[in-house]
């Protein structure tokens, strides 16, 4: 995992080298993201609303021509790979940076301090994972009825997220009931999610 500070550097300097392509590029994304929480703010029901006109427009799409969807697919992914060939590192972090903010709107800074507040450790069992990152939990419940208003709660190990998330929905995860310590400290982190102490300290 890369540090805070190289991080930190890569994404200052792809945000210059985009901007310096295309001087109106951060402009128009402002625009962009000013009307989408001035829409939410006045109909919370608005995102739901679009993902299901995206949904239909996609379905019909696919049923016209079939072989639109594999085009597509063939198209990102040579793209994809393109762009990895060419800086494998940089490639890694903004797919990674892209993906914390459209999925909890949640930037690499947030997550460091949240990393470092845990001590690199899963909040429930622990362990340091090897060779890939802690995963981003949140409120599943709550995320149920606004996407765009998800709580994050801390991170955790793969093992635990997908525990949680059943002790959450069936109340039945082999990895907590087969460890009473597991068990109590899943608990103890649905009442105290440690980004609870952050809170005021993230951006």
């Amino acid at each position: 995992m890369l540090s805070r500070e190289q991080s930190l550097a890569h994404h200052r300097r792809w945000y210059r080298e985009k901007c310096k392509k295309d001087p109106q590029w951060m402009v128009q994304k402002l625009e962009k993201d000013r009307e989408r929480h001035k829409r939410l703010s006045k109909d919370p029901q608005w995102m739901a609303q679009r993902k299901e006109r995206h949904k239909r427009w996609y379905k019909e799409k696919r049923k016209e021509d079939p072989q639109w969807i594999i085009r597509r697919r063939e198209g990102a992914n040579r793209h994809y790979r393109e762009e990895k060939k060419k800086d494998p590192k940089g490639f890694t972090l903004s797919r990674r940076v892209a993906s914390l903010w459209a999925n909890h709107r949640l930037r690499l800074k947030d997550y460091d301090s949240i990393y470092r507040h845990q001590q690199q450790r899963c909040a429930i069992c622990r362990e340091k994972p090897k060779n890939v990152n802690l995963e981003v939990d949140h409120d599943h419940a709550f995320s149920l009825s606004i996407h765009w208003t998800k709580r994050v709660r801390g991170l955790l190990c793969r093992g635990c997220n997908l525990a949680l998330e059943r002790l959450e929905h069936s109340g039945h995860p082999k990895r907590f009931h087969n460890n009473p310590v597991f068990l109590r400290r899943a608990l103890e982190y649905l009442k105290h999610p440690p980004v609870s102490s952050l809170k005021g300290r993230l951006a």
